[in-house]
C-alpha cells in the first residue's frame, strides 16, 4: 500500500526512545513478499503509556482482495503528574467511501459515545486523526469535477456531546483528491484531519503543516492541548 516502503519500521527506528502502541486494521497472513503487508495506526509518546486499548467500530461490507478491513481506534492512556486522572488519546481513521456516509456516521457516534464515558470517568480525552468528514468549511480553488467528490460530507455537528469541540485548520488543507497526480489549483483540497477534545481539554494552538502533498494525499496537523481542572469547564 506504500509501495513497499516500511513506514512503521522507519518510525520505530527514529522514535526508538518513545513508548508506542500499534493496531493493524489490515494484515495479510501466510502471504509471500511482495503480497505481504501490514497497515494500521500507531501512537508514539514521550511519556510511558499507562495502558492501551482498542475501540472496535462498525465495518464496511466491502473487502480488499477478499480481506475485510477492521475498523477501530487505537487508544493510549497517559498519566498527568499530580493528578488522579490522565490523558486518553485515540487515533482515528473512519471509513471513506461508504454510500451516504452511513458507516462512518455510525462509527463516529459509537466512538464519541465511548469517548464521553472516558470523559465522565475523569479522563482528559483527545481524539485525533482522519475523520473523513469535512471538519470546517473551506473554499480552495480547484478544477476537479463533481463526480470525484462523491466521498465528501460535512461533519454532523449534532453527533458531538455537549461541551466537546473540534480543532481544525481551515487555512491549510489536510487532504486532496486522488483522481490524478497532485496539481495545485486543480485537485480539490479540504480539511478532514484534526482533533475532537472533551470539555476538560483546552486547544492552545493548532495548525496544518503545508508540505504541498509531497509525500501522501494527507498533510500533518500539529496541536498543543492543555488539561483543565475538574471534569467540566
Amino acid at each position: 500500500m506504500n509501495y513497499w516502503v516500511d513506514l512503521k519500521g522507519a518510525l520505530d527506528e527514529t522514535l526508538a526512545d518513545r513508548s508506542r502502541v500499534f493496531f493493524a486494521d489490515f494484515q495479510t497472513r501466510l502471504m509471500p513478499w511482495p503480497l505481504r503487508m501490514t497497515h494500521g495506526q500507531a501512537i508514539y509518546a514521550d511519556a510511558a503509556i499507562a495502558s492501551a486499548d482498542v475501540v472496535p467500530l462498525p465495518a464496511e461490507d466491502t473487502s480488499i482482495f477478499g480481506v475485510k478491513r477492521r475498523y477501530a481506534s487505537v487508544v493510549a492512556r497517559l498519566p498527568i503528574e499530580g493528578r488522579a486522572h490522565g490523558w486518553t488519546v485515540a487515533s482515528v481513521h473512519l471509513a471513506a467511501f461508504d454510500p451516504d456516509a452511513a458507516v462512518r456516521t455510525r462509527q463516529l457516534r459509537e466512538l464519541l459515545a465511548w469517548a464521553e464515558r472516558e470523559y465522565q470517568s475523569g479522563q482528559h480525552v483527545v481524539l485525533a486523526g482522519d475523520w473523513n468528514f469535512q471538519l470546517v468549511e473551506t473554499n480552495f480553488p480547484h478544477t476537479t469535477e463533481e463526480r470525484f467528490l462523491f466521498w465528501l460530507f460535512p461533519f454532523p455537528l449534532d453527533a458531538l456531546p455537549q461541551g466537546w469541540r473540534i480543532g481544525a485548520d481551515a487555512s491549510v488543507p489536510s487532504v486532496r483528491t486522488n483522481h490524478q497526480p497532485y496539481v495545485a489549483g486543480e485537485n480539490y483540497v479540504t480539511t478532514i484531519d484534526g482533533l475532537i477534545v472533551s470539555p476538560n481539554v483546552a486547544i492552545e494552538s493548532l495548525a496544518g503543516v503545508d508540505l504541498g502533498f509531497e509525500h501522501t494525499d494527507h498533510q500533518p496537523v500539529r496541536a498543543r492541548v492543555r488539561a483543565l481542572e475538574g471534569v467540566s469547564e
